[in-house]
């Protein structure tokens, strides 16, 4: 969850509060421009995105001189072939405010602007701009050839090297297992990046500062709390359930270090409501993973497959709630009235006062 101060928390839960967009833009290292003001903007979060961020906005902006801002090829201080964006959403009520940092963006996309022209000079631009999370430069990178780890030691030291980002160790380190091998492919650096995010536990994701840290998949501790009711920001409240995911049977794919088939038979849930002879059918995951290398590993794996998949079916929840920068995803919130807490799968943010966040729900069901 972002922080705030405790003055801009309480604005925030009254929900009665002014915002709005601004960026700083960046070339590389250099700040070419700061506050400048975002118009039409959506911001997306996705924990389950390849590429976890992304959002347009519309900049009107005048040049001291009298110049176009409008990009033109790889010139231009907005241009995609240059910039990157550092976005912050400004709290204010009465005389106070607060800048709050949701996060980086590499602009991919210069829609068509206008121009504004009074005799002969441009009086001000209007530039629409499209930008993706700092993941999009990873995925971009790629690998030149297939690589191996230099060591094995760390798998924190293998994502700081191959990403080159700052990190935040926020979980234990793992030694990396034997056989690991990144592809050249189309996305392989970013996919390297998220494989040894599973290996730590979880999903590799960005702070609102450009870090990669990892989103744990053990559900964490409330750090949140939304609000039905009178007194609360919630405006709207769906509730789906789809049972998409919850596998009753996992069959393993294994090799061993020398490539060899680990042959183990499938796991599977033979008693209660989510049983393979009952009348909710046979659902079978296959899962394999480069970690595993023997048989107790293999069964180990299977058997948590299995548990995560019926220990707890997870249903989601649809939020429409007042605006709320500290919100982000893989946040554990509590939602007062309804009697359910979950895991922060997306947010949606707009220049609308509302915002709609995607919680997964789990529902124990034995």
């Amino acid at each position: 969850m972002r922080q705030v101060t405790d003055q801009t928390a309480q604005i925030l839960e009254r929900g009665s509060f002014e915002t709005r967009l601004v960026c700083d833009v960046m070339h590389g290292s250099e700040r070419v421009a700061a506050d400048v003001p975002l118009t039409d903007w959506q911001w997306a979060e996705d924990l389950t995105a390849e590429v976890k961020s992304s959002g347009s906005a519309t900049i009107i902006a005048s040049d001291p001189f009298g110049r176009s801002l409008l990009a033109q090829g790889t010139a231009g201080i907005f241009s995609a072939f240059r910039a990157s964006v550092v976005i912050s959403q400004i709290i204010s009520a009465g005389g106070y405010e607060e800048r709050v940092q949701l996060g980086w963006g590499k602009v991919t996309e210069n829609p068509r602007g206008e121009d504004t022209v009074v005799g002969d000079i441009v009086a001000s631009s209007l530039v629409p701009i499209v930008w993706d999370g700092l993941d999009r430069v990873i995925h971009r990178h790629g690998f030149s050839s297939p690589e191996t780890p230099p060591q094995r030691g760390s798998a924190w030291n293998e994502v700081r090297r191959i990403s080159g980002r700052p990190i935040v160790q926020n979980v234990p380190d793992v030694v990396l297992p034997g056989g690991l091998v990144w592809e050249a492919k189309k996305g392989g650096r970013l996919a390297a990046v998220q494989k040894l995010a599973e290996l730590l536990g979880g999903r590799m994701v960005l702070t609102a500062r450009g870090e990669l840290t990892v989103a744990p998949a053990q559900l964490g501790p409330v750090v949140g709390t939304l609000r039905l009711g009178a007194e609360g920001t919630i405006t709207q409240i769906d509730t789906e359930i789809k049972t998409d995911g919850v596998y009753n049977r996992v069959v393993g794919i294994y090799e061993d270090s020398n490539r060899n088939p680990i042959t183990v038979p499938p796991v599977e849930i033979t008693s209660g409501p989510l049983a393979v002879g009952g009348p909710y059918g046979v659902y079978t995951e296959y899962h394999s993973s480069d970690a595993v290398r023997d048989r107790a590993a293999a069964l180990k794996a299977m058997n948590a497959i299995l548990e995560n998949s019926v220990g707890g079916q997870n249903y989601q929840v649809q939020i429409q709630c007042v605006t709320d920068p500290r919100i982000q995803i893989n946040d554990h919130i509590r939602v007062e009235g309804a009697g359910l807490s979950g895991r922060v799968l997306s947010v949606s943010r707009s220049a609308a006062a509302l915002m709609t966040v995607k919680l997964e729900v789990p529902r124990v069901m034995r």
